[in-house]
């Protein structure tokens, strides 16, 4: 049974990482070779296959010494092992800081969490551990997840964040202004509209690409995700790249058949590294599921 001792204990290691990201600015600068692993959701199962299969972050077998990992967010919700995701990321921040990064999702904002219900990351948390010491690992993390990086600038050629460009009306100067703690995002239009900076951390978050290159599918047009969240066509996504002089954008939000989707004329990457993420275990016979990947 986990109890009090467990609880500290978790709460150590999430003081100790918030530490360790208060010290990194909001777009972080990530040098080259690196690996970018996309959504895990819980799924630890499919984190350590990644790592065993493509190298473990550390000392001996692994190979962190040459080689930077980012983690581009979604690292808890619907999952069977959200708190072991959880702490094995923030352990292996706290060992590695400047070798591993943690750049914030949609899913670690408390408002998505708690509309989740049971398979959210609150109730996972209350589920594990009996009170108070499951609220009190849900804010722990929460506190850590509000100190978290946009993005990352990797190599100074490649932006990785978690959602997308969006309307495209921002740049990577303008994300980095975004202040921390950041416990919610700003939604309303008005905010939006008068504050490039609040614009910025909410697509960059939240933002989705178009599907197709197609030309009826250039510009901005309304994700299926709800009214304030964009999606962005390739013109949009090539434009982005041009003026912050980068090649290609990688993000992750969105599940992808193989893991991994190249799209937008080869200038954006979706990445996503929970496996099977649809299929009901109860009917995994029948179902057909995705792979994981990481880039």
């Amino acid at each position: 049974v986990l109890g009090r001792d467990e609880a500290e204990n978790f709460c150590l290691l999430a003081t100790a990482c918030a530490e360790a990201v208060r010290e990194q600015p909001t777009v972080v600068c990530v040098p080259a070779p690196c690996k970018v692993f996309g959504d895990v959701h819980g799924q630890l199962r499919s984190l350590l296959l990644l790592f065993s299969v493509y190298g473990f972050p550390s000392h001996g077998i692994g190979d962190v010494q040459s080689i930077t990992y980012v983690f581009n967010g979604d690292f808890v919700d619907r999952g069977p092992h959200q708190l072991e995701v959880v702490a094995l990321l923030f352990a292996l921040k706290i060992v590695y800081p400047e070798r591993v990064f943690l750049i914030r999702g949609n899913h670690e904002f408390r408002s998505v969490n708690e509309n989740l219900g049971a398979c959210g990351f609150k109730a996972h948390c209350k589920s594990r551990f009996p009170a108070p010491f499951g609220w009190k690992l849900y804010d722990t993390s929460h506190q850590t997840f509000e100190l978290l990086p946009l993005a990352a600038w990797l190599g100074h050629a490649v932006m990785v964040m978690h959602g997308g460009v969006g309307d495209g009306s921002w740049d990577i100067h303008d994300l980095a202004h975004v202040e921390r703690p950041l416990r919610e995002l700003e939604v309303r239009d008005d905010a939006l509209a008068e504050s490039v900076v609040a614009r910025a951390a909410f697509h960059a978050v939240w933002s989705d690409p178009s599907d197709s290159d197609h030309f009826m599918r250039r510009g901005v047009h309304q994700s299926g995700r709800g009214e304030h969240v964009p999606e962005f066509g390739p013109d949009v996504t090539i434009d982005f790249c041009r003026r912050n002089d980068i090649k290609v954008v990688i993000r992750s939000h969105q599940f992808v058949k193989e893991g991994f989707k190249v799209m937008h004329a080869g200038h954006l990457i979706t990445v996503f590294s929970a496996r099977d993420y649809f299929v009901d275990v109860d009917n995994a016979a029948q179902e057909k599921g995705n792979d994981a990947a990481m880039l």
